[in-house]
């Protein structure tokens, strides 16, 4: 999962109001930024993530329960029908011509293999699978959250990929391979499993049993089984779920150059689809994210559009830059499909 440390945010704003001789001013009693520069001034407003009933969930304000600082913008919560409804978001991405899995309504049998979510939901819960085609998921497998429609996707195999945009701009990109285990000819898979999520301190809460399983059985493994020696096995595909131990590990490099390299008129189609969608909201740009899937052939399969997503300090740049009307460091018509 992306990781942007409250000192990453300090140097980053930092950074940009000593370039431009802008002033700052932290509010410690709601935590709320204001930036002065150019004979005009902004209120930003913070986002933190934070563990309720066991899971995880945004808050605007800080709390017991906050675990992670997700930065400042420059409004407050926004909410419309294409992040709300992942349905939507697919119908809207197939109208512009990009790619996005194929679904199923629940009376219907899926021709590949796939996953079951709801169309409403985040942070990856609710999600079954994935299951072969022709396979119909166990009863006991419906998402437990209510919220939105069950339907059945394709599941797509390839790297994770979340990408973040300041308006029609993208500014920041993860992209995750699968968890993995591998074989040693003596520990069943299970235990390999439990092993590796215990590993992460950080997120192994966000494991879900089930869908270890599931990932296994695809592959052809039983968690009682014992993978031979060498034998590598994927046993999550959700964001944020890598499982790695964070111990020593530092800020999450900014995978963006990378990926324009390799798929940029695929991500300019993409800012376009998400620029057209914010129109809907606000005629000024807007942060959001959009998660997808990376496939061995290097094509881009979108999933769905987050309004309001924890904001990486890579952003601040490209965003106080478009405020303010000031020279970014990387010009914004780079990549763009212009402002939203």
């Amino acid at each position: 999962m992306t990781i942007s440390t409250v000192f990453d945010h300090f140097r980053a704003v930092k950074a940009w109001t000593s370039r431009h001789k802008a002033d700052a001013q932290l509010d410690m009693n709601n935590l709320q930024l204001e930036v002065r520069c150019a004979n005009r001034y902004f209120s930003f407003y913070p986002l933190f993530a934070a563990t309720i009933n066991g899971q995880l969930a945004h808050v605007p304000s800080l709390s017991e329960s906050v675990v992670a600082f997700g930065g400042w913008r420059p409004y407050r919560t926004y909410v419309f029908a294409l992040s709300t409804d992942k349905l939507l978001f697919k119908q809207h991405l197939a109208e512009v011509g990009l790619k996005t899995p194929q679904t199923w309504g629940p009376a219907e049998v899926p021709t590949r293999s796939y996953i079951t979510k709801r169309s409403q939901g985040s942070f990856g819960y609710g999600i079954t699978g994935p299951f072969r085609a022709g396979e119909r998921p166990p009863t006991a497998a419906a998402p437990a959250d209510k919220a939105g429609t069950v339907f059945a996707e394709e599941f797509v195999a390839g790297k994770i990929v979340k990408l973040w945009l300041w308006g029609a701009k993208a500014i920041f990109a993860d992209v995750q391979e699968y968890a993995h285990i591998t074989g040693d000819g003596v520990t069943s898979a299970g235990e390999l499993a439990r092993q590796k999520i215990h590993g992460d301190s950080g997120a192994n809460v966000l494991a879900d049993d089930s869908i270890v399983q599931a990932c296994l059985a695809l592959q052809g493994i039983a968690r009682d089984d014992v993978p031979a020696g060498g034998r590598s096995l994927w046993i999550d595909f959700r964001y944020g779920r890598t499982f790695l131990s964070r111990q020593g590990r530092g800020r999450t490099a900014n995978a963006l150059p990378a990926l324009q390299a390799q798929c940029g008129s695929q991500l300019g189609a993409l800012q376009h689809a998400v620029a057209k969608a914010l129109r809907q909201v606000a005629a000024v740009p807007l942060a959001c994210s959009v998660d997808g899937v990376l496939d061995a052939h290097g094509q881009l399969w979108w999933l769905e559009l987050n309004s309001n997503p924890l904001f990486p300090h890579y952003g601040y740049d490209a965003m106080l830059s478009d405020l303010f009307d000031r020279p970014a460091v990387e010009a914004l018509s780079v990549g763009s499909g212009g402002r939203a």
